[in-house]
């Protein structure tokens, strides 16, 4: 809990967090309702198998800096570039549930590059630009290798590139060497 969160704002995710208890029907709560009956709020671990992305996000946005610090370094990178990636990522998931048109246009919210310092994989071979949707796709890339290395997330995507020359990716800000980038490796 960061105590400069807003009373208001501590106060919705509360009340969101029973909310979606209320709706669930996950026998993992049920169990917990059953043995401890006089709780209020489910245990941290329970509440997050229940938060949406954008929930989880705004949970994580509230956290005093030392967690998110914590989290940060989890993935070798800055609280800051972390706090800016699932920002895009919130606003990437939101907009393609609204089916909003993402393949060719700037992003209105851009990702945090890390430094080239201390991450050249960034920038070499090129720099990678952090207003279209390729970023995203690095970025997800990133992730997955830490979250889950043994994923093919990068694999099949490389291949649904392959698969459909005819999609001009340069729009998507694919730069003409983008297989050369350590994410796709």
């Amino acid at each position: 809990y960061n105590p400069k969160i807003s009373h208001s704002t501590y106060k919705q995710i509360l009340s969101d967090m029973l909310v979606d208890e209320k709706r669930s029907y996950e026998e993992f709560i049920k169990r917990y309702r059953s043995k401890y009956k006089s709780e209020k709020y489910l245990p941290l671990w329970m509440v997050v198998e229940l938060m949406s992305f954008g929930q989880l996000f705004t949970f994580y946005r509230n956290q005093h800096q030392s967690i998110k610090k914590s989290v940060a370094n989890e993935f070798n990178i800055f609280p800051l570039v972390l706090d800016s990636w699932l920002h895009t990522i919130n606003y990437i998931r939101n907009a393609s549930a609204h089916h909003v048109r993402l393949w060719n246009k700037p992003l209105p919210v851009k990702p945090k590059i890390p430094d080239e310092k201390h991450d050249i994989n960034w920038y070499n071979p090129v720099k990678i630009n952090n207003d279209h949707i390729f970023v995203v796709l690095c970025i997800i890339s990133y992730l997955m290798n830490i979250i889950s290395p043994e994923s093919n997330w990068n694999k099949n995507l490389i291949s649904l590139v392959k698969k459909n020359p005819e999609i001009p990716i340069m729009s998507m800000g694919f730069p003409a060497n983008w297989l050369e980038l350590s994410f796709w490796l």
